[in-house]
């Protein structure tokens, strides 16, 4: 299966190597791993060359991830066409707000001498004593979300239904995960159909003359729409949307809420609790443990996911439950006429960094989907615990410790040195399959902006991939794909690159990639390494023992997922090492020299 060619980039000789220098210090000013070569010894004869390296792969699915502390909540359903049915519904607690301080003048006579300055701590504050009438209008689930935070038909209703769990979560420290079963009341308390976009105005959201597609056309966010439209959509949009700024700085989108008004007897409950319990998180969750939020299961249209904002900032509230009340009274007036008032007041319980909160998934994936084999054409990556691909690293690679082995006295007299200078993986997206069969088009279901290739620690969960190695009795550790340089850090993430190609028929067509770096240090090390042990057990390339103590240097799985692989709902459909014409490949460049 696999395939090997080189090809020669450039030959000099020693006196062009200055140049050389000047050159890598340059151009490669963006690629910190072009660099890993290092000083290279005096030498007859410097090469550049490519090896290109087919990886096999196979789709994996996993059963469950870890989703406690989630930043978001992810809701809904979509029956994508391509990957299959994908649910998902979240768990939230909340904790009290702010000091519960209702200081209210009481009328307890007829004079306007005979009144009282009182001081409640609660909600439902009314005693026999006094002429004041307190009352509960309201519980409400307000879910916060944002603009084009969601996936799939954004013009498709969902049925949202709220249930109350039977007991506290718990901790916030206890590991919660996306297959997690949830003990809750099966009656709902609280339920409304939604729309994750039924306020985006018309005129840009559905064919007009400047956009024939509407807002497909530039999905991304409103940030991308060009500027000559959006001035013409300007007045309209101000009209039709609350999801824009009056002032259209910076084309600024709002968040928007959800609304669900929870029943009279949650309502009840919550406006009778006494002081103690709103001035504790641990009292109030005795009260009202928390919410299980989903959807109508029975859905089998297209449907959508949208995310859910839980977690605030200290100046602003994200979700959150709030209790509206009000408060019946009698006052004296300037007049010191006795007369009749209301007044309304909301208490706020948010979702802090200390509530338990976690994400639910379930995946049906498409029977058309492969996940026994390592020779299947496509490769399937799907966040939200969904699929991924695993690779590792091919037996044939350890052919190359022979050759980058710095030790004189096993190098034969006049044989070339290597050294690697960068090592690139590219997995090419199959754009065309990669859209639903019914849906319109790459730019309504979005790639990811990147991916990241993982690794499972001793727990089973994926981590960034790192080393450490001692090198002359100093610990050397780094990131595995990506190297740390004057312009940032690359951890594993893999850059979506596009590409305009001929379409056959006079026109182009745009193209995808995902592009990795290995740390080139980490690789030259391991070979050099694995060729000290072939030289002192005196192994040929070939033999048992040597491959199995390159799977012991090399012996990692690797994973390839979508970034925040928790809770993004972006997938894509790429092409496998045994796809024919855009196979997953590995490319090794390298410095190929003979020492004087």
């Amino acid at each position: 299966m696999y395939k090997r060619f080189l090809k020669n980039i450039f030959s000099l000789n020693l006196g062009q190597l200055f140049f050389i220098g000047l050159l890598s210090l340059t151009a490669c000013k963006d690629e910190p791993a072009r660099l890993s070569g290092g000083v290279l010894p005096d030498g007859e004869v410097i090469r550049g060359l490519n090896e290109y390296i087919e990886l096999g792969s196979r789709n994996v699915m996993r059963e469950a991830v870890r989703t406690n502390d989630a930043d978001y909540g992810l809701l809904g359903i979509f029956n994508d066409s391509v990957f299959g049915r994908t649910e998902a519904d979240f768990v939230t607690d909340f904790s009290t707000g702010d000091l519960a301080n209702y200081s209210v003048i009481i009328v307890t006579g007829d004079s306007i001498h005979e009144v009282d300055t009182v001081q409640f701590y609660k909600f439902n504050n009314n005693k026999p004593e006094y002429d004041d009438i307190w009352k509960v209008d309201s519980v409400v689930l307000k879910l916060q979300y944002q603009f084009n935070d969601w996936y799939g038909d954004m013009l498709e209703r969902q049925h949202l239904m709220v249930y109350e769990l039977n007991a506290p979560l718990g901790s916030n420290y206890t590991p919660r995960y996306s297959n997690e079963e949830v003990d809750y009341n099966p009656n709902f308390i609280g339920d409304k159909i939604v729309y994750p976009n039924d306020d985006v105005p018309d005129s840009m959201r559905v064919a007009s003359k400047w956009t024939p597609g509407g807002l497909w056309e530039y999905p991304d966010s409103l940030l991308n729409y060009p500027q000559y439209l959006w001035d013409m959509d300007k007045y309209q949009a101000s009209r039709d949307s609350n999801w824009i700024d009056s002032d259209f700085t910076d084309h600024t989108t709002k968040t928007k809420y959800w609304n669900i008004k929870l029943n009279d007897e949650v309502a009840d409950r919550i406006f009778n609790i006494d002081s103690a319990s709103i001035m504790s998180t641990a009292d109030f969750l005795n009260i009202f443990p928390g919410v299980y939020v989903t959807t109508d299961k029975t859905i089998q249209s297209e449907g959508n996911l949208t995310r859910i904002n839980l977690l605030g900032t200290s100046s602003s509230l994200a979700s959150h439950l709030a209790i509206h009340f009000s408060r019946e009274y009698k006052y004296f007036n300037r007049d010191t006429v006795l007369t009749d008032t209301l007044v309304n007041y909301t208490y706020e319980f948010p979702v802090n960094v200390e509530n338990v909160r976690f994400n639910r998934f379930k995946h049906e994936i498409d029977d058309r989907i492969d996940t026994a084999s390592t020779s299947q054409g496509n490769m399937y990556v799907q966040g939200m615990a969904g699929l991924y691909s695993k690779f590792i690293i091919p037996d044939e690679i350890s052919a190359w410790a022979d050759s980058l082995t710095l030790n004189e006295d096993y190098k034969l007299e006049g044989e070339p040195y290597r050294t690697t200078a960068n090592i690139e993986f590219f997995l090419e997206v199959d754009t065309i399959s990669n859209v639903p069969w019914n849906s319109g088009g790459i730019q309504r279901y979005q790639l990811p902006t990147s991916l990241e290739i993982m690794m499972k620690d001793k727990d089973g969960e994926f981590v960034t991939p790192t080393y450490s190695l001692e090198v002359n009795n100093t610990t050397v550790s780094g990131f595995i794909f990506g190297v740390t340089g004057s312009t940032g850090s690359r951890t594993g993430n893999g850059e979506r690159v596009s590409r305009q190609v001929d379409d056959g028929n006079g026109g182009y067509r745009t193209e995808y990639l995902y592009r990795f770096i290995m740390n080139a240090d980490y690789f030259n090390y391991l070979m050099r390494e694995l060729d000290e042990r072939r030289f002192e057990n005196d192994w040929d390339l070939d033999d048992e023992e040597f491959i199995n103590e390159f799977h012991k240097l090399f012996n990692t799985e690797y994973f390839i997922g979508p970034n925040s692989s928790t809770y993004n709902f972006r997938r894509v459909k790429l092409f496998s090492g045994a796809h024919s014409e855009k196979p997953f490949r590995m490319n090794i460049k390298y410095y190929h020299y003979v020492p004087r």
